[in-house]
């Protein structure tokens, strides 16, 4: 996270720390350890895009357009990964997921006049796998925002996939991300997953509606600490939603004050507010 921060590309991106730590290994690395593989990426594409921008400021517009072509490349193939290792997950983690209704007074996502903003949250049936779609929900909102800077138009991307058959599996070869699944008639989680998404919206929605499961009660502390990253990714997506907004803005306010977390203050500020990047 430090190199997130400074836009610095991170040691661990090298191909030789994703692989030789791992050689004595007998079982496969689990998803999560391989998830963590494209977000040693994130600070490396950050710093390539401070570089970009550099580029344009200068008026070089020839090896702009060169930087960003190869950029995209890179973002797009993570992308591509991370949605490999989604419906890996759906395909170890069936029925782990599961929507509640809710009610006035049995939610904390309600708005200002104390309505749900959503007819249903989600639970799990183990936190470790509410963890790991967060993190999988805000790493793709993240690549699609680093995607965006780029000028490639993340729904553009997310458009094609759409154009694919619905009704087919494995194997699609995607004109954007290579052999790729899009929709399956089996999952058994309350989810949304890669190429059943309208819009990045969703992904942000995903993230908000598990926060009555993460700030129950036994979970308490962990449970906050968990949600200030992926909800200030959300938060930074759905700013243009002043309902969904003004809530996490509350909810954030909550987590300092209620559950000791300070830096829950401090986790909506950002230099520009109009740019698309969402860390």
């Amino acid at each position: 996270m430090g190199s997130v921060v400074r836009r610095k590309r991170c040691f661990l991106e090298q191909s030789k720390w994703k692989t030789i730590p791992f050689e004595l290994q007998k079982s496969p690395r689990p998803i999560s350890s391989r998830m963590q593989d494209i977000k040693c990426d994130m600070p490396g594409f950050l710093e390539d895009v401070l570089a970009l921008e550099t580029l344009r400021q200068n008026g070089d517009t020839i090896s702009a357009d060169r930087s960003a072509a190869v950029l995209s490349s890179k973002v797009i193939g993570a992308i591509e990964q991370l949605c490999d290792l989604r419906w890996e997950w759906e395909d170890e983690n069936p029925g782990v997921c599961y929507e509640v209704v809710t009610r006035p007074g049995t939610t904390l996502c309600v708005d200002d006049f104390g309505e749900p903003l959503f007819q249903k949250v989600l639970f799990f049936q183990r936190m470790d796998r509410a963890m790991e779609i967060l993190n999988f929900d805000a790493q793709f909102l993240v690549l699609y925002s680093i995607l965006s800077l780029t000028g490639t138009d993340p729904l553009s991307v997310m458009t094609e996939k759409k154009k694919m058959p619905s009704d087919l599996s494995l194997g699609i070869l995607s004109p954007v991300f290579g052999p790729v699944r899009l929709t399956r008639s089996t999952t058994t989680n309350a989810l949304v997953n890669p190429g059943q998404w309208n819009s990045l919206d969703d992904l942000a929605i995903e993230i908000c509606r598990l926060v009555d499961y993460f700030l129950f009660e036994k979970y308490d502390g962990l449970g906050a600490f968990t949600l200030l990253f992926p909800l200030r990714v959300a938060y930074k997506t759905l700013r243009h939603d002043q309902r969904i907004a003004c809530w996490l803005r509350r909810m954030f306010q909550d987590i300092a004050d209620s559950r000791g977390f300070e830096i829950g203050m401090h986790m909506l500020k950002q230099k520009d507010e109009s740019s698309p990047l969402v860390l």
